[in-house]
């Protein structure tokens, strides 16, 4: 999925940053991304998850690991679990409803 026409590396680790050539190529990735991790036959013989999930469960399940060429699938799963999984606290204005939220703590998944 990941191919390094569409992409391009700026900096080096941990600092680096991924961007896309276009908003074509990161619109493709994304769509081949969900159709990857998705479940979309609810007849299908395998058991139903959240799109992470899946990744983790292929990281920790993996079939085709070579001399363990799925440490860094595993690591990166893991750290952007971690990443998602950080509450942080903002104040924000909440314009729909003409609110200030002071001190609102965030967490994306649990």
């Amino acid at each position: 999925m990941v191919n390094y026409e569409m992409l391009k590396i700026y900096g080096s680790n941990p600092e680096a940053n991924i961007l896309f050539e276009t908003s074509t190529h990161q619109r493709f990735f994304n769509i081949a991304l969900v159709d990857f991790l998705s479940y979309s036959d609810k007849k299908a013989p395998v058991r139903r998850n959240s799109y992470l999930g899946a990744l983790r469960e292929i990281s920790e399940n993996p079939n085709f690991n070579v001399e363990n060429s799925i440490v860094a699938l595993q690591q990166a799963t893991q750290s952007f679990c971690d990443w998602l999984n950080q509450e942080v606290e903002v104040d924000a204005w909440l314009a729909s409803i003409s609110k200030q939220g002071f001190g609102v703590r965030l967490g994306l998944i649990a």
